[in-house]
């Protein structure tokens, strides 16, 4: 059922991102690893395993979408889970403007000095 339910999820968001011509890129993002439980002195607590696995898309526009699916162990680690779906969303608020770089300022300036010599040679070329 929760397979179902992932699977449908993960369908929608693919239908939603396919109608949406703006869609640059879709990033798979896999996340594990142990949670350890350490309770005053005693160093003795089972280990907890998390275990994530998700699509992101990007737009060009800088809005991000995507869907998570999380697995992970409960109850001490007895074999008991806990599994979760996540639909996530960002959107820009702010952005830095980028500052020129120093070379485009360069060609500018050696563009500029070249059409002039080419304006003194033309003068020069009519007389």
């Amino acid at each position: 059922m929760k397979r179902r339910i992932v699977m449908l999820l993960l369908a929608f968001s693919l239908a939603s991102v396919s109608a949406c011509s703006k869609l640059k890129e879709v990033r798979s993002e896999s996340k594990f690893g142990p949670r350890f439980n350490h309770r005053g002195t005693k160093r003795t607590d089972s280990t907890q395993w998390t275990v994530q696995q998700g699509v992101e898309f990007k737009f060009k526009d800088g809005f991000k979408t995507g869907i998570t699916y999380r697995r992970r162990d409960v109850d001490d680690g007895n074999g008991n889970n806990d599994n979760s779906v996540f639909v996530d969303f960002s959107f820009p608020i702010w952005k830095a403007k980028k500052k020129p770089s120093a070379n485009k300022k360069r060609i500018k300036k050696l563009e500029k000095r070249i059409a002039k010599l080419e304006a003194i040679l033309t003068e020069e070329g009519e007389k």
